[in-house]
């Protein structure tokens, strides 16, 4: 098989997990093999690069819950921590290397050289699991050309007391200054969903705040 307009063979891995999402989609409808599919560049829009499959805010990145059930329920080839702060700590990212997801590739980097690398067309040829701790940083990735077809708002650290802002389930709190910014990537076509957990049903941010 080919990408189209290009003569490039797919993987012959990559055309397999395709043949394996579309068939759990057409059984159980499941909303994360549509996911998948919706990420994977088949279509490759001119100026739009498609290789990231997902994004997820969380505020502690990589943990359990994260690395146990996000990461196998999206597949992807890579998962990738875009944080300044863990990237530029040594330890910290050696302790959260510890926790990378089997058979999945891990980058913790720092929003400059992650924007540097999509730029180059680094990952284009694979599928990307991105997770931050803010929206900001998925808009950037938008606003870059990327295109993230689902958004999860996860967790995010409780904010002090008085904070303007929107509590999003047991959770998640969106500020009242991030609204413009989840209004923008839900413009820009992504779906934006409050979910903890795998198991837990999906509610669109529009529920929460005017999108």
């Amino acid at each position: 098989r080919k990408w189209p307009g290009t003569g490039e063979r797919f993987p012959s891995a990559f055309w397999q997990l395709r043949i394996h999402l579309q068939f759990f989609l057409s059984a159980d409808g499941m909303p994360e093999a549509k996911t998948v599919l919706e990420g994977m560049s088949f279509g490759r829009e001119k100026g739009v690069q498609m290789s990231i499959t997902a994004g997820r805010i969380d505020y502690r990145l990589l943990h359990g819950i994260v690395q146990g059930f996000w990461c196998p329920t999206y597949a992807t080839q890579r998962t990738m921590i875009i944080d300044d702060a863990t990237a530029e700590d040594e330890v910290r990212k050696a302790a959260m290397r510890m926790s990378k997801p089997s058979g999945q590739a891990l980058s913790i980097i720092t929003h400059e050289k992650a924007f540097t690398n999509f730029k180059a067309g680094k990952y284009d040829n694979h599928t990307v699991f991105v997770i931050a701790r803010d929206p900001q940083t998925f808009l950037d990735l938008i606003e870059l050309g990327q295109k993230i077809p689902v958004l999860t708002l996860g967790l995010t650290e409780l904010p002090p007391e008085g904070t303007p802002g929107v509590q999003a389930g047991r959770r998640a709190f969106i500020k009242e200054e991030d609204i413009p910014v989840y209004r923008k990537i839900v413009q820009a076509g992504t779906r934006v969903e409050v979910r903890y957990m795998t198991t837990d049903k999906p509610v669109p941010i529009s529920e929460y705040i005017d999108v």
